[in-house]
């Protein structure tokens, strides 16, 4: 699949903004099977996943109408604002260098995502608590 140069780039920026916002502690995912997923405002929702490729989208949808329609297990066609995918590892490289930038940032998204759905900085500070407790 090839990335267009407009996508890559909306995708820099948006995807620096999720680092940011997830680090912050102001965004909060959830795993959906492999995808991570969490919700940017009330009609837009921004997606990331990974397998042999990192997989990124920010969409907009009709929430009313998904939910009047939930019951009758219709899907109404979300608005693709951004949807890429990038290779992890290409056998000969990136296209360029800023798909390289995406590909590393989409990374740290993956981890970021993952953190937050699991609540793993929430845990660690318990393991942590824990095991001062048991070492004094």
């Amino acid at each position: 699949m090839t990335n267009s140069p407009i996508e890559i780039a909306d995708a820099l920026t948006i995807v620096g903004k999720l680092i940011d916002r997830t680090r912050e502690g102001k965004l909060q995912w959830q795993a959906d099977g492999r995808d991570f997923v969490t919700t940017l405002g009330p009609n837009l929702r921004a997606t990331v996943a990974e397998s042999s490729f990192f997989d990124f989208s920010v969409v907009e949808f009709d929430a009313t109408l998904e939910e009047d329609l939930m019951a009758h297990r219709i899907r109404i066609p979300d608005k693709d604002l951004v949807r890429l995918s990038i290779e992890k590892n290409p056998a000969y490289g990136y296209d360029t260098v800023d798909e390289k930038i995406l590909a590393e940032m989409l990374r740290d998204l993956v981890v970021l995502a993952r953190r937050s759905a699991l609540d793993v900085n929430s845990s660690m500070k318990r393991a942590l608590i824990y095991l001062d407790q048991i070492a004094g």
